[in-house]
């Protein structure tokens, strides 16, 4: 059951990072500099942000349609919330990392896979401190009881 409430932490994870739209889109232009390391970006600034506003954008698109089959399957046709997090999980990982290799116009798919990861794990720990802090955990149960891992 560990591994199940690991994917289900991932979907939560996913959602607080890309439905703050507007506010994240710094922060994928962010993981792909950080994967180009050193390099420049090979790219003009204009074109650049352009494509991390609408990575972002499709990012959080996905991760409505996401949302609502999480919502749809375990609340709807009820089934078991751990399963349907997890298949669905496996499988907005490829379309993520297909869209921004796609949108960046990267050489392959692991560059497209290392910016995706770079995009989520950036935020990750003041993620963490933010929800022990603000106690998210208790409003996601009371708003969206669907989206958490099972008891």
């Amino acid at each position: 059951m560990v591994l199940y409430s690991l994917f289900s932490w991932s979907l939560v994870v996913i959602t607080a990072v890309t439905l703050v739209w507007p506010l994240n889109v710094p922060l994928l232009a962010l993981a792909c500099k950080v994967r180009q390391g050193r390099q420049p970006i090979d790219m003009e600034p204009k074109e650049f942000w352009t494509r991390s506003t609408f990575g972002a954008l499709g990012l959080a698109g996905f991760t409505l349609v996401l949302l609502g089959l999480v919502y749809v399957l375990v609340v709807s046709a009820e089934l078991p919330r751990h399963i349907v997090h997890l298949v669905l999980f496996m499988a907005y990982l490829p379309v993520g990392v297909w869209y921004l290799f796609w949108i960046y116009a990267l050489e392959d798919l692991l560059q497209g896979l290392s910016v995706f990861m770079l995009y989520f794990l950036l935020p990750l720990l003041p993620l963490l401190v933010a929800g022990r802090v603000f106690r998210v955990a208790n409003l996601l149960e009371r708003l969206a009881p669907w989206l958490l891992p099972a008891t």
